[in-house]
């Protein structure tokens, strides 16, 4: 019988092998894990009131010297954590038996304190401050290590590609839109607002070096600015939540793009960019508007369309990332609720 206790399960070894999967995962934090144990039980039918557990509560299952574990809990926290059900359920079987041990083991006995000695205060360790409930998505550093260094190259390279491509496409098409910034965008919601940057910068490189131009190197900063605006939009302001969420951040996007483009255009492109944006601002000159004015609303009217086609179409590109890196990286919730409506 004592041979079968020091052999049973505890609840320090079901923590141990939570810490250990979590850092397999590339330390994915403790507000991710709460979130997408959201997502679950809301596919589930809970309600959005109980469907979230309390980060402090997935922060203690990863820590040494708990008393009790919920086990239906540690279940979901390993498949949040990417792992099969079948794993999960085996994990939660193992969080059974550490009660069962627990429960057949007796209690120690408790040491008499003189009435003279004060009682020693509790330390409670708290969670990270950095990895609050309503925090942020991961940040760039996290989802870095999920796609790992391969992954990033090819990433990267894919979306200088489909800013090529759709600049190509405005070019032989004569279409009204830019769709030159739908590789950056990926780039910034997918990685980060930097990457976003290094990928607008790039794809302007390149254009200048085949056209054996630099006169739309100026545009560079309109790309740069898409890039801040959806990286920083999702990661630092949550703005990837829901549809709702999304489609303003377009509209945002699609305004200050327009705001940097204006003045570019003002300065150096006296005669026209040759895009369709110049004809619009010409209708405006001829209804009476001053330049500046018609320059600012045909270039609104253009670029508020080309951020919602572009961030709409970045989407269904993210699905497909999200798609394969899900168990390491949740860049944004509202691909977690169209993946679940896609497997529905």
């Amino acid at each position: 019988m004592d041979d079968e206790r020091k052999a049973a399960v505890t609840f320090d070894d079901i923590a141990a092998e939570l810490r250990a999967l979590r850092a397999q995962r590339g330390e994915t934090s403790f507000a991710e894990i709460s979130r997408r144990i959201s997502v679950d039980r809301s596919a589930d039918g809970v309600s959005e009131a109980a469907a979230t557990p309390p980060r402090s509560t997935v922060y203690h299952a990863f820590r040494d010297g708990r008393a009790r574990m919920d086990a239906a809990l540690i279940r979901e926290i390993a498949i949040a954590l990417g792992e099969s059900e079948a794993r999960a359920d085996t994990l939660r079987d193992r969080c059974q038996s550490a009660h069962r041990a627990r429960a057949s083991t007796p209690a120690p006995m408790e040491p008499v304190t003189r009435s003279d000695e004060a009682p020693q205060q509790t330390s409670f360790e708290q969670p990270p401050n950095d990895d609050l409930t309503h925090a942020p998505d991961h940040d760039a550093a996290s989802s870095a290590r999920a796609f790992g260094r391969w992954g990033i190259i090819l990433l990267l390279l894919a979306c200088v590609s489909m800013n090529a491509l759709g600049a190509l496409l405005v070019a032989e098409l004569s279409l009204g839109l830019f769709l030159d910034m739908i590789g950056t965008t990926v780039a910034a919601v997918a990685l980060g607002p930097g990457y976003g940057v290094a990928v607008a910068t790039t794809s302007h490189g390149l254009a200048a070096v085949a056209a054996g131009s630099t006169a739309s190197l100026p545009f560079t900063l309109v790309n740069i600015s898409g890039a801040l605006v959806w990286g920083y939009g999702v990661r630092s302001f949550a703005m990837g939540r829901t549809f709702a969420r999304y489609f303003s951040l377009s509209l945002i996007a699609g305004c200050i793009c327009a705001a940097v483009a204006v003045p570019v255009v003002l300065a150096l492109f006296h005669d026209g960019t040759g895009h369709a944006a110049d004809g619009l601002a010409e209708t405006f000159r001829a209804l009476g508007l001053p330049t500046v004015a018609a320059v600012f609303a045909g270039t609104l009217m253009t670029a508020i369309p080309d951020a919602l086609v572009s961030g709409f179409v970045a989407l269904c590109a993210l699905l497909f990332v999200h798609a394969r890196w899900r168990s390491e990286h949740g860049a944004i919730p509202l691909l977690d609720q169209l993946c679940l409506l896609r497997r529905n």
